[in-house]
């Protein structure tokens, strides 16, 4: 990915993963009634952000493919591997949602 970066153009923001991290940690200061330890619904909805985002990486991986037949830059990447290992990553995600709602009903 990086390497697709720098064939693009595409500065790598250092700040978005700063940002990132930030917004985490004061993720975890909501007063949710668990201050010193985990939501029982922490799992579900982290899965469900992380699966929304790969859902995004894959309509991107999806859209570059398709405009990788008239641009010369993004031609010499495997946008197939990129799209199959989203799609298990994908895959993988859910099944641990499904695992994690599950876990709540006990």
């Amino acid at each position: 990915m990086i390497r697709l970066m720098d064939r693009l153009d595409v500065p790598r923001p250092t700040y978005r993963v700063v940002a990132g991290w930030a917004v985490e940690k004061v993720g975890r200061l909501k007063p949710n009634g668990t201050l010193l330890r985990r939501s029982p619904l922490s799992d579900v909805l982290e899965l469900e952000a992380m699966r929304s985002g790969v859902a995004a990486k894959i309509d991107l991986w999806q859209l570059l493919k398709r405009l990788s037949s008239t641009d010369q830059r993004l031609q010499a990447t495997d946008f197939d591997q990129l799209l199959q290992r989203a799609t298990s990553q994908h895959d993988e995600l859910g099944e641990l949602h499904l695992a994690a709602a599950e876990a709540l009903r006990k």
